[in-house]
């Protein structure tokens, strides 16, 4: 990027964690135009005035690893430029049109790098890598697989409704849950919707195999009070409109509901990778005495 972009790469301190506080100082003291985050690390920046006014001073951010939730997008893109970061290991970089329009969270695609989009489920499609005479050098999963034609990545996509070319990632095929009657629906992408709630820190929906899904919700904890119960109420009618939100298009078997829903205790909090997403199987697996006991409940168990 130095050499084609002529550009000075400003790296943070090595020695200390990326914290949001660590990365203002580094825009506010490193003449910083630009920057490359997790949305972690974005959501942390725009939870403080001070620090989203320093962010919305730079030219443009982008952000890379995993989903941006959208209050914390629709905060940074009134000012600057938005844009994500696509990618994977196998494939390299999934190349994108930089577009002036709002739909900050929407792709358009380059059409050298090959990309389909195959229907999976309702709104749901699966990018997938097609192998296609003239566009080699721009499609590395087929260096990495010689022997593949197509390669389906497991990245879910969700078209924009008035412009077909405008792609929004809605989360991983492998985040689907599909329960016992066969029904599935799109858990990271209905996790994201809930966590545009300023109260919530992040959401975790399961089911796999039973009749119906169940939602984890891990709160921001400085905001309520102490000791809350797991099924408290007030504070789950407090979020409750967003999840809605969240249900909107679902079938009623497949809504999340207020008698299924848990939530997170400061003696077991979820489990983060390094780039600031949520471990979700091995969270789940914290809350299974939980989980158990909303089925058991109810009669499902």
């Amino acid at each position: 990027m130095t050499v084609l972009l002529d550009m000075v790469v400003v790296m943070g301190p090595a020695h200390r964690p990326a914290t949001a506080a660590v990365v203002d100082q580094v825009l506010t003291l490193g003449s910083v135009t630009g920057v490359i985050l997790p949305p972690s690390l974005l959501e942390n920046l725009c939870r403080e005035p001070s620090m989203l006014e320093h962010l919305r001073k730079i030219k443009y951010v982008h952000y890379a690893g995993a989903d941006l939730n959208k209050a914390t997008g629709d905060a940074i893109s009134q000012h600057v430029k938005l844009v994500s970061a696509l990618g994977s290991t196998e494939a390299g970089p999934y190349y994108v049109r930089i577009h002036d329009e709002p739909e900050w969270n929407y792709h358009r695609f380059c059409p050298s790098i090959g990309l389909d989009f195959e229907h999976r489920t309702k709104e749901l499609y699966e990018a997938v890598f097609r192998r296609k005479g003239g566009l080699e050098r721009w499609q590395q999963v087929f260096m990495v697989y010689p022997h593949l034609d197509r390669f389906p990545t497991n990245d879910l996509m969700v078209r924009y409704p008035t412009k077909s070319d405008l792609w929004a990632f809605a989360g991983r095929s492998d985040d689907l849950v599909t329960l016992s009657h066969g029904n599935s629906l799109p858990a990271s992408h209905m996790e994201g919707t809930i966590c545009n709630h300023s109260d919530v820190r992040a959401a975790i929906i399961g089911g796999h195999g039973r009749e119906r899904p169940f939602l984890i919700l891990d709160l921001v904890r400085d905001r309520l009070p102490a000791n809350i119960p797991q099924q408290d109420k007030d504070v789950i009618d407090e979020v409750w409109p967003v999840v809605n939100k969240a249900n909107e298009g679902c079938i009623d078997i497949v809504r999340l509901t207020k008698e299924s829903t848990i939530l997170a205790t400061p003696a077991n909090p979820f489990v983060w990778t390094a780039k600031g997403t949520v471990m979700r199987r091995v969270t789940i697996e914290l809350y299974q005495d939980e989980v158990s006991g909303l089925y058991r409940d109810s009669g499902r168990e």
